[in-house]
């Protein structure tokens, strides 16, 4: 349904400096979420109890005034041709734009800059998310045609990786990720003393072997003040030999 492609693991010697590998070889890859509504309805699959279900079935008012309808007949139909429940939205969308995520083999530490609403964001998470579903036994969400180019072009294509027309990557142990604001009332955090709370608990986890996620890591503060500190923590994690 995705079009997903089985991931391999590739092997690393533990030394950044000495490591041919790349860390993460994902040209083309897609978020599964971003992919859905260009996606056909999933099949759902059958059931002795739908029959019964969908003749009892009466959706509430509220439902059908959402959906458009103005009685429950019209729901009724709406539900007898998309039994899925969806709002017809599904598959109606251009599939995503696919992401290159490539990082050489001597590189630990990445920094995705551009103008707001560029991607960045999406880029971290679905590098985050490739990297758990390699993990769980999942194929990833990957374009192809976009890995069948870069894999022509010799890209990412090391020594230690033989594997033809397969995405790879390094056994992560851990997925450290700050994304979003963690501002909290409840908690008498600000944007500022969030973050600071979450990169505390970050970095003491942080070691070889973690893929460490920042998004705004110097966000809430003054400029010269937060770039003091994205610099100093992406050092940290670089020499503790996490990929960042």
């Amino acid at each position: 349904w995705l079009g997903a492609v089985r991931p391999a693991f590739t092997l690393s010697t533990g030394n950044s400096s000495s490591s041919s590998s790349s860390p993460m070889f994902m040209p083309g890859a897609r978020h599964p979420l971003l992919m859905q509504a260009a996606l056909p309805p999933l099949p759902r699959p059958p059931s002795v109890d739908d029959a019964a279900f969908e003749s009892d079935f009466i959706p509430p008012p509220l439902w059908a005034s959402v959906a458009g309808g103005s009685s429950s007949s019209g729901s009724d139909e709406d539900a007898a041709s998309d039994p899925h429940g969806s709002d017809g939205a599904q598959g109606s969308r251009p599939m995503p734009k696919p992401l290159d995520l490539r990082v050489p083999g001597d590189v630990r530490v990445v920094a995705i800059t551009g103008p707001n609403t560029g991607g960045k964001t999406v880029a971290l998470k679905t590098a985050g998310l490739v990297a758990l579903m390699a993990k769980a036994g999942l194929f990833v969400p990957v374009d192809t045609d976009e890995l069948a180019a870069a894999e022509a072009a010799g890209a990412g294509i090391s020594s230690s990786n033989s594997s033809s027309g397969q995405p790879y990557l390094l056994w992560f142990d851990q997925v450290l990720a700050d994304i979003g604001d963690a501002q909290s009332l409840q908690q008498n955090l600000s944007t500022f003393s969030g973050h600071i709370a979450r990169l505390k608990l970050l970095l003491a986890g942080a070691g070889p072997g973690c893929l460490v996620l920042l998004d705004e890591v110097g966000s809430g503060t003054d400029p010269q003040v937060a770039a003091d500190k994205a610099h100093c923590i992406t050092i940290y994690v670089g020499v503790c030999g996490g990929v960042t």
